[in-house]
């Protein structure tokens, strides 16, 4: 477990784990990449990359407290892949019903393209919470933003308009 690990064998041993995930051996994949995990040598990068699919084999398995801890410690291990983990763990507290923890991970997010992303996943869950307020701001500041997706928001708030004149 304390060997070097070359690249190319941390790649072969991401693909076994693939491919046992691809046939749904679920605890294998888990087994594969905790396995990973004990090598003490291994990069951070590579360690990052093994929390951070740790917490999408959790999420699978709905099991969104593990997956939220898998997430924040490829986020520590890795800074480059933290709102991309910070996105994952707001899904997380979506999907597991706590719309206040999700709503604030994905207005939390701060880099392209998460930031945008939480962004329209907010304006969701907004639209579904029937907080028109909340959301009306939200389109029309990313509307006015110069970003390509700044037209989808103009297209949303339009669409709310006219929804809400009927």
């Amino acid at each position: 477990a304390n060997a070097p690990l070359t690249s190319e064998a941390f790649e072969a041993h991401i693909l076994l784990a693939d491919l046992e995930d691809r046939v749904g051996h679920i605890g294998e994949t888990t087994r594969l990449l905790k396995e990973l995990l004990a090598i003490e040598r291994l990069p951070r990068a590579h360690r990052a990359n093994v929390a951070k699919r740790l917490g999408d084999l959790a999420r699978r398995a709905q099991d969104y407290v593990e997956a939220i801890r898998w997430y924040d410690e490829a986020s520590a291990l890795w800074p480059m892949v933290r709102d991309e983990t910070r996105y994952l763990s707001a899904s997380c507290a979506e999907e597991a019903g706590d719309v206040e923890v999700a709503l604030h991970g994905y207005q939390a997010l701060t880099h392209a393209p998460w930031r945008v992303r939480g962004q329209f996943a907010a304006a969701k869950l907004l639209e579904r919470q029937g907080r028109r307020a909340e959301l009306y701001a939200l389109y029309t500041g990313l509307a006015s933003e110069p970003i390509p997706e700044a037209k989808l928001a103009g297209e949303r708030l339009a669409a709310l308009h006219g929804e809400q004149s009927r």
